[in-house]
């Protein structure tokens, strides 16, 4: 696919790092040049570029941009690449469109996007309009389509506690190894484990009912705009990314003093945490005397099967059915939070709810919330 003695612009984002792509592309061939582009001030370190250079027998050029732009583009047009790659997230390919037909208008040379999962794809017309499509119906996830979501799902068979949209069907949500056909709301976007959780802190706790100080891990959109517009909640999301956090930090290492919450929720977060019993001593250690922590994890076997020793998101997709998972989590789970310091009560969907009530927001009965006291 690709040529030797040629020159090849990577636009570089965040969502994958430099140097498994140029690994990738070795692999390829070893005598090609690269231009690198930059952007949000994401570039790499000058003896991490000259490392790399190297050691892969490439001749990198690192361009930092603040953004994608017209002006940008347009600036290399006149330069004589033979193609041009651009890294995007695995599962997120429609997400970069706007920028995918950016590049196209302004190139003439081949494009070719990379993940670190499938590895590199041209895109032709044809996926060029696949890519398109998805755009268009991602588009109309956003808030201001609302409205129009609510009507056109609307039913009577399920209801979803977060948004209170009636609705006639959930849709489907995971991966193809695991697959989870009535996951996610189509007005809201909240999964079944989110609207297990959001109803059972509704019905039978006084979460919302009182003043409390919440650390959030990773909320989801719906959850976050409720939860941070609360006037009794004092509401710390955070995320190692931007998007709907205040605080970007790693789990595995809080930079907040010890005993200064009252709850904290933790949803599907430690299976992509390497050492997650290190963050578990972590939200211990944030968590008040007296407070809670709420933790979901997904249990995918009988005893917990650690991955860690892993090195590519190909091999971790084959073991764990996901390319960021460092684990499949047992029911062996809540030795983990004792041995942290918790207190531990694990309550099971069924226990809680009816069949009926569980088959109305489509959560399995053997979904376990845990509740960790200190």
């Amino acid at each position: 696919m690709f040529k030797n003695n040629n020159h090849y612009l990577i636009l570089k984002s965040y969502s994958i790092m430099l140097e498994e792509l140029l690994h990738d592309l070795n692999d390829s061939s070893n005598d090609f040049e690269i231009t690198v582009v930059s952007t949000n001030n994401s570039s790499l370190p000058k003896d991490k570029i000259n490392k790399i250079s190297s050691k892969l027998d490439v001749n990198i050029t690192e361009i930092t941009e603040n953004k994608y732009s017209k002006n940008a583009l347009k600036s290399f047009k006149k330069q004589d690449f033979s193609g041009i790659i651009l890294p995007i997230h695995p599962e997120k390919t429609e997400k970069y469109f706007p920028l995918i037909r950016l590049i196209k208008k302004e190139f003439i040379p081949p494009l070719f996007t990379y993940n670190n999962l499938d590895g590199y794809q041209k895109i032709t017309r044809w996926n060029y309009f696949k890519l398109f499509t998805k755009y268009l119906i991602e588009s109309l996830e956003l808030e201001r389509f609302t409205p129009f979501r609510k009507l056109y799902y609307f039913g009577l068979k399920h209801k979803c506690p977060v948004c209170h949209s009636k609705l006639r069907k959930f849709n489907p949500h995971g991966t193809k190894k695991l697959p989870r056909p009535n996951a996610k709301c189509p007005v809201c976007n909240s999964m079944d484990r989110q609207r297990l959780l959001w109803l059972y802190l509704k019905n039978f706790t006084d979460f919302f009912n009182k003043n409390l100080k919440l650390l959030h891990f990773a909320a989801p959109e719906k959850i976050y705009n409720l939860l941070k517009s609360h006037e009794k909640i004092d509401y710390y999301p955070v995320d190692f990314k931007k998007r709907r956090s205040d605080l970007q930090l790693d789990i595995q290492k809080i930079p907040l003093e010890d005993n200064c919450f009252d709850y904290i929720w933790c949803s599907h977060v430690l299976e992509h945490v390497k050492d997650d019993q290190k963050a578990l001593r972590e939200l211990y250690r944030v968590l008040k005397p007296g407070g809670t922590a709420i933790i979901l994890i997904p249990i995918n076997a009988e005893k917990t099967e650690e991955f860690i020793h892993l090195n590519t998101p190909k091999q971790r997709l084959e073991k764990t059915g996901h390319h960021d998972h460092y684990r499949n989590y047992g029911f062996d789970f809540k030795k983990r939070l004792v041995d942290s310091g918790f207190k531990v009560q694990d309550l099971k969907a069924k226990d809680v709810f009816s069949s009926e009530e569980l088959e109305k927001i489509q959560c399995d009965e053997s979904e376990i919330i845990y509740f960790c006291s200190k």
